[in-house]
């Protein structure tokens, strides 16, 4: 990542804390001034700085600095950094200047393109500071992942040799409710794993709490950054005695198909963050950065991470239903009424060429169905819903009661 990209995080940081202020971010004209000879300089140009006092230059790169920290835009913010850079050249020039001062006033200072070399000066180094800050926090918040995840890796030794068929295999429901919490955990670490490995991330940990479950929503899981730990919610297993005696085929899916999408979000973090490849990598990373907690449910769904993560567990699914040997019917029929689910939810706009890049979501084919595994799929999610929600339901309805 470059200097540029680093102070933008760090800037994005606070304009996160300063949202809710009645801080005025409106320019002034004498800052709009800047931002157009900071543009002017970015195409090339050479700016005449006859206009202004070379001895008061400090107080135009402090003028600087404060703007930065109200730039959203960040073109202007790397012109600005440019520019910060064009200054102290001049300012040097004016230091090493033993001349009188009507002599000085002689000179017609000049702003030329800067180049890309980082001058040490502490001027310029005021505003490099927002960068290094940032660059300090990254590198040992990469650090932590690795070094300092609080929880355990389940011991996967009973599955390590199984293959992802094998793997997807006991998520059949005659296999899946046959398991024993113990089994059943280590194989939802182990699917991480192997997913994780395979896409060259490193394993993190499968581990439960309580979330959230009312009568409008099932939290299902989440993926915790600051742990590097994948949370599934311990209530979705409350009632799995009754999931079981009902032969519901949907439950042990989508608990696979949330496992893949926290995994994703994972591997996010530890991939995509550093090293951004492609234009995918990249409306992700800018999600990733993106303060979330003032958007709709439907502004949301439409963020690139989580369209990621919701097209990857769907891609996962898609394959594993291609090449399984068991329970292929099931896959299918949950990878369409997964698919047929995600094209009927609202949400917002998402431009055609970035829908390209999330196929899964977006595009129309489905796998050919059997009918009856279909319909009984269906049921199986509804049927599933109410059982999970059950209790809770009543829980809502009597609080509700209480007011």
């Amino acid at each position: 990542m470059t200097q540029e990209e680093y102070i933008q995080i760090y800037l994005a940081q606070q304009r996160k804390l300063q949202a809710h202020s009645l801080v005025n971010n409106s320019f002034s004209d004498h800052e709009n001034e800047l931002l157009d000879m900071a543009s002017a300089l970015a195409n090339g140009e050479i700016i005449d700085l006859s206009n202004y006092d070379v001895d008061n230059i400090d107080q135009i790169t402090d003028d600087i600095l404060t703007m930065l920290k109200k730039v959203k835009n960040e073109k202007q913010l790397k012109q600005l950094l440019k520019l910060l850079e064009a200054l102290q050249s001049v300012q040097s020039s004016d230091d090493e200047y033993s001349g009188t001062n009507d002599t000085k006033s002689q000179i017609k200072p000049v702003l030329k393109p800067a180049d890309d070399k980082i001058d040490e000066n502490p001027v310029i180094q005021k505003a490099k500071d927002y960068g290094a800050w940032a660059k300090q926090q990254y590198q040992q918040f990469g650090k932590d992942l690795k070094a300092k995840r609080k929880t355990k890796l389940i011991d996967t030794s009973k599955y390590d040799n199984l293959s992802r068929d094998e793997l997807v295999a006991l998520y059949h429901p005659s296999k899946f409710y046959s398991l024993s919490t113990k089994d059943r955990n280590a194989l939802f670490q182990a699917t991480v794993n192997d997913y994780l490995i395979s896409n060259g991330a490193q394993p993190c940990a499968v581990s439960f709490m309580d979330m959230p479950i009312t009568d409008k929503s099932i939290h299902y899981g989440l993926y915790r950054p600051q742990y590097g730990d994948l949370f599934i919610n311990s209530r979705l297993f409350e009632n799995i005695d009754e999931l079981a005696t009902n032969g519901n085929i949907n439950f042990p899916y989508h608990i696979l198909s949330t496992l893949i999408h926290e995994a994703t979000h994972a591997l996010q973090f530890q991939s995509i963050i550093s090293q951004p490849l492609s234009k995918k990598d990249q409306l992700i990373l800018n999600s990733m950065k993106h303060n979330q907690s003032s958007l709709s449910y439907q502004e949301y769904l439409a963020e690139a991470d989580e369209l990621d993560a919701r097209n990857s567990a769907l891609e996962y699914i898609r394959n594993s239903a291609i090449s399984a040997q068991r329970g292929r019917e099931n896959l299918k029929a949950y990878y369409n009424t997964q698919k047929n689910r995600e094209l009927k939810t609202s949400k917002a706009h998402v431009q055609s060429d970035v829908q390209a890049l999330f196929p899964d979501l977006f595009d129309s084919t489905f796998l050919t169905p059997d009918i009856a595994k279909m319909q009984r799929m269906n049921s199986s999610a509804k049927e599933m819903q109410t059982i999970v929600q059950g209790k809770y339901i009543s829980e809502t309805l009597q609080r509700r009661k209480r007011f």
